[in-house]
């Protein structure tokens, strides 16, 4: 008993098309490389500031990339493109240094210096490269 099937035979413009058709479904654009500086009311980031700045994409934000922030520039070179929205923290320690009980560390506690409009992020448009992208995140 024979339990192969005879091959079926597609005409070979309809085979190219399904190819072609498959073939661009898959295709990723490249990423964007974005560069700038990051202010706050115009004045540069505190020098105690940790920072980083995250692209995210998608719906659900499910194609994000972060870049530390470092003397107030940033360089993200795999930024997704198309709508992203862009979400920042800034924060730098305030008060005494404490030890923790549970630790037995020493910390400081740690305060935001993002401006309260921007926790939800800033929305902005990737077509492309741009070594010049800077933000100014006033109150």
């Amino acid at each position: 008993m024979n339990y192969f099937l005879p091959r079926a035979r597609l005409p070979s413009g309809l085979l190219a098309i399904a190819v072609v058709v498959s073939a661009s479904g898959c295709s990723r654009e490249l990423p964007a490389h974005l560069q700038g500086a990051v202010t706050l009311a115009g004045k540069p980031l505190p020098a105690d500031a940790q920072a980083f700045v995250v692209f995210a994409a998608g719906a659900d934000h499910s194609r994000s990339v972060s870049a530390p922030i470092v003397g107030g520039r940033y360089d993200s070179p795999h930024t997704p493109r198309g709508d992203v929205m862009v979400f920042f923290e800034i924060s730098r320690p305030v008060g005494p240094e404490r030890k923790s009980d549970r630790t037995g560390l020493m910390y400081r506690d740690v305060s935001t210096l993002v401006p309260a409009r921007y926790v939800t992020g800033i929305p902005l448009k990737v077509t492309g490269d741009d070594a010049d992208r800077n933000f100014d995140l006033t109150p």
